[in-house]
């Protein structure tokens, strides 16, 4: 059965897909740079893991918005589930790099 989509869920799915761009292209914009990226500097080995959690959740976002745009379920709690994570992983980034 087809159900039309509503405009809020495009509205979400764009925005998923926006963010998700977005956490592929910030790791490889900050590789090309010169010096340091963050003000508090950190191991190689703590960037390489902060750069894969950035391609992870990437890569994640691009699978719940297609799960969303077909109107699945698993893209709905895949959905909260990114939601979640993303929030964990900014926390630590913050607590962890920036403190």
């Amino acid at each position: 059965m087809y159900l039309p989509k509503r405009k809020g869920l495009i509205i979400v799915c764009v925005l998923a897909v926006i963010q998700s761009i977005a956490r592929f292209a910030i790791p490889l914009s900050l590789s090309t740079m010169d010096g340091p990226v963050l003000e508090n500097p950190v191991s190689d080995e703590l960037m390489m893991f902060i750069n894969g959690m950035f391609y992870l959740l990437g890569l994640f976002g691009f699978v719940t918005a297609y799960g969303l745009w077909t109107q699945k379920r698993w893209g709905y709690f895949g959905t909260l589930a990114l939601s979640a994570a993303t929030i964990a992983f900014d926390v630590w980034a913050i607590v962890t790099v920036q403190w």
